[in-house]
């Protein structure tokens, strides 16, 4: 009966295992990486700011529009695309203009006795020529000449700065930048569940009110859920600090033993709360700062039959944004006793123990 129990308890753990990185995964498929959702919800926002855009400038060329953003995240050409698509919305008209292509031509020039190669976009070899520039603006009634620089920082996320030129004079006729609060591009916080199956040893078993153990060296199995709150301390984003709050629920009826007469034992619920401190390592190749792998640290406070303290330390590998596995060792300053079915038992329960833990990060 005893080992019936142990393996439906198990395969309930293993079951939830599965379930939790299942919804992991399907909001991992479903969901854009980050660093994407970050940069259209700026490029959304150009609608929003030219409506103060001068009235007697309606017809722009695209003079200008780069980014420092990998091409695996937005190429060029995207970028473009999207920024006409913005601009157009808001009933600007955008001229297309072979001589301010900003793809690389090659143009070759050739006399009886020179060879002239010249590998450069249209629109550089427009700016050389301020008497020609100023005729293609003129012939096609270029009203203004529209730039857009995108820009990706760790620290301040995406921004877009966007200006518009006179054709001839270059003088500014109007500017805005587009980007997200601090608090919106990096969450300085982290909130996250965690769910852990270990290992731990019972000392000793006693009969209440007598001197004798029954049984002795016995392995239990807790369980572990817990809420971490953590805050980063730093712009690099490599150490935390936090709070925690666990209940360890160990079930005390041994995984194997000999004494048939013992019976099942009740469970232990130890409740505790304690602080943390993370410092991660092994940096992703992301341009937000992430990491592969992290040791946490903390002290616990416990009140069970007794107050006392303890420590854990914990080695985590980060399996995605939101969810991170590691293996967990924690001691008590102190061995503590637990009881059994009413009192009967006295059980003395190791003050270190050790498992493995799941954690989901929102």
């Amino acid at each position: 009966m005893i080992h019936l129990l142990k393996i439906r308890s198990l395969t309930f753990v293993a079951l939830l295992f599965s379930m939790l990185f299942s919804v992991q995964l399907d909001a991992q498929n479903n969901k854009q990486p980050r660093i994407e959702y970050l940069i259209n919800a700026v490029l959304d926002k150009i609608t929003e700011e030219v409506y103060d855009m001068p009235p007697g400038v309606q017809r722009l060329a695209l003079y200008e529009v780069e980014s420092n953003i990998p091409k695996v995240y937005l190429s060029s050409g995207d970028l473009e695309s999207q920024v006409v698509r913005k601009l157009t919305k808001m009933g600007l008209k955008i001229v297309y203009l072979p001589e301010f292509d900003s793809k690389i031509n090659l143009k070759i020039r050739t006399t009886d006795s020179t060879i002239i190669i010249d590998n450069r976009k249209p629109i550089s070899r427009l700016k050389e020529d301020p008497r020609r520039f100023d005729q293609v603006c003129l012939e096609n009634n270029i009203q203004g000449l529209f730039r857009a620089y995108l820009h990706y920082d760790s620290i301040n996320g995406p921004r877009l700065s966007m200006s518009v030129l006179h054709p001839s004079s270059k003088n500014l006729l109007w500017m805005k930048q587009i980007d997200l609060s601090k608090e919106s591009i990096i969450n300085q916080s982290d909130l996250s569940f965690c769910f852990g199956l270990g290992f731990q040893n019972i000392n000793e078993i006693y009969v209440a009110g007598e001197d004798t153990a029954i049984t002795k060296n016995l392995t239990a199995v807790p369980y572990y859920v817990g809420l971490n709150y953590m805050q980063y301390l730093n712009q690099a984003r490599n150490q935390q600090i936090g709070v925690a709050a666990k209940l360890r629920i160990v079930d005390q009826t041994p995984i194997a033993y000999n004494d048939t007469n013992l019976g099942t034992l009740t469970s232990a619920w130890i409740p505790s709360v304690g602080i943390m401190y993370n410092i991660h390592f092994l940096k992703k190749k992301t341009v937000i700062p992430s990491y592969w792998l992290d040791f946490q640290f903390g002290l616990n406070y416990f009140n069970y039959n007794k107050a006392f303290m303890g420590m854990e330390q914990m080695l985590s590998v980060h399996l995605s944004n939101k969810m991170r596995l590691g293996l967990r060792l924690e001691q008590s300053f102190s061995e503590f006793d637990s009881y059994a079915n009413d009192s009967k038992y006295i059980i003395k329960l190791d003050n270190i123990n050790y498992a493995a833990q799941l954690s989901i990060h929102f």
